[in-house]
């Protein structure tokens, strides 16, 4: 699933370099755009494609525009409401897949900054910055986690929570400019883990013998590197989840 097809056909061709007999199928997919989700939704449904795992890991840092299409902060109308969006059209045509599917989701260290604000949850206030939407969209995504993790607790979808640590991802460089994206290439080698280490977490939970609802991150301190360890969602990220749910039924979605 590729926001955009161009970027997507190169990143297809460099697997298929490394792996000739990789079977590899592009789809169109904007998180910021509710018609595209629905569009991407749709023919998943009516082409009955089959999912062991679906994988939730697209996000952005920082807005390259006022709102998303739909007129919502662009942080978090991509990296929460698009992603709640795209697995609520789709969690029943999960449950009606007659074996296992692992449905993982993304956070953040940032999501231990920030409370979600129940009386502006998509962020319409001006006054936000930029880390303080990104760290309030993660810790939403863990709310959301904790919410299907209950209600899907006895059916064949399993849900997982996969927070990477910190590591030097193109998510900086498409923000920041040369000079903060160099700096940042210099120091975050230097002091935090490769992508290759940071990537186990999601490994971690393919595991056949990974329980339902596990969250899984790096063992380092406060999580920032490391090998990958099963943790819990602490309290203060925990705090009033299902209010978060409950304020977004209410927009409607």
């Amino acid at each position: 699933a590729v926001r955009s097809l161009e970027r997507g056909e190169k990143a297809k061709n460099k697997i298929l370099e490394e792996f000739p007999n990789a079977n590899i199928t592009l789809m169109e997919l904007d998180l910021a755009s509710l018609e595209s989700i629905n569009n991407f939704t749709n023919k998943i449904k009516e082409e009955k494609i089959d999912i062991d795992v679906f994988y939730n890991n697209a996000g952005i840092l920082k807005e390259t525009q006022p709102t998303t299409k739909d007129g919502y902060s662009q942080v978090m109308g991509t990296n929460y409401l698009g992603v709640y969006v795209l697995n609520e059209n789709l969690k029943e045509y999960f449950k009606s897949l007659n074996h296992e599917v692992r449905v993982i989701f993304t956070t953040s260290i940032a999501q231990y900054l920030y409370k979600v604000n129940h009386e502006d949850l998509l962020l319409s206030n001006d006054e936000y910055k930029t880390l303080k939407k990104y760290a309030i969209s993660k810790r939403a995504i863990t709310h959301y986690f904790l919410s299907l993790r209950n209600e899907l607790e006895w059916t064949n979808v399993r849900v997982y929570l996969v927070h990477p640590g910190i590591t030097h991802t193109a998510i900086i460089g498409k923000s920041f400019g040369k000079i903060i994206t160099y700096l940042a290439d210099k120091f975050m080698n230097s002091i935090f883990h490769k992508v290759s280490k940071a990537s186990l977490s999601t490994m971690y939970v393919l595991n056949d013998l990974i329980p339902n609802g596990t969250y899984v991150g790096p063992r380092g301190l406060f999580m920032i590197s490391g090998y990958p360890k099963e943790h819990k969602v602490c309290r203060r990220v925990r705090k009033n989840f299902n209010k978060t749910i409950e304020e977004t039924k209410k927009l409607g979605f």
